[in-house]
């Protein structure tokens, strides 16, 4: 972005002398207002929603290493089972599923 300091001085002659209207002025001054009002609303909504992204990624972290702890007690419930039935167990293998959506002319 090009600030005035660095613009040749023919067009700064040019934009002092170059006209806007009123109404163009006035919708300026009155969203510099608005974007002063809002910024500290906007600044509590981005920390909120910075704590609120912590939260959501500790929930998760948490789902996850209790799912991975129930999992490893299946299994090895299951493995005392097979063992106590003379029997012995088998991880069960990855469950692979294709889905192919087809789709004909309307």
């Amino acid at each position: 972005m090009i600030s005035f300091c660095e613009l040749p001085e023919d067009c700064l002659r040019i934009a002092e002398t170059k006209r806007c209207y009123e109404s163009v002025l006035k919708r300026q001054k009155r969203s510099e207002g608005w974007d002063l009002a809002k910024k500290p609303e906007l600044e509590a909504a981005k920390k909120k929603n910075h704590e609120c992204g912590k939260l959501i990624f500790i929930r998760a972290r948490q789902y996850a290493k209790g799912f991975e702890e129930q999992q490893q007690k299946e299994l090895v419930r299951l493995k005392r089972e097979a063992k106590l039935k003379g029997g012995f167990h088998v991880n069960s293998e990855a469950k692979l599923l294709f889905m192919l959506s087809v789709q004909g002319n309307h």
